[in-house]
């Protein structure tokens, strides 16, 4: 069994957790509680399911929040 260095076992409790993880200094978070929220929620002809549903299970921060202004955009588009 090897040693595991701070940063490691960091990473591996954050992603055990489903928070985030730290990979190569980013942090990623893991929005797979929020894909399976929106596929619950809207129908499946619904564009922000399709747009939130494509997305990979961790994404890096910054681009989460990049993402999370377009996807508030298609909300307001589909809510009367």
């Amino acid at each position: 069994m090897s040693a595991s260095t701070p940063g490691e076992t960091a990473q591996q409790e954050a992603t055990v957790t489903g928070q985030t993880s730290v990979s190569a200094g980013r942090r990623e978070v893991d929005i797979r509680a929020l894909k399976q929220s929106v596929v619950i929620r809207f129908g499946s002809s619904s564009l922000l399911r399709k747009v939130v549903a494509a997305e990979p299970d961790y994404l890096p921060a910054e681009e989460l929040v990049g993402k999370i202004g377009t996807w508030l955009e298609i909300l307001r588009e589909e809510t009367p």
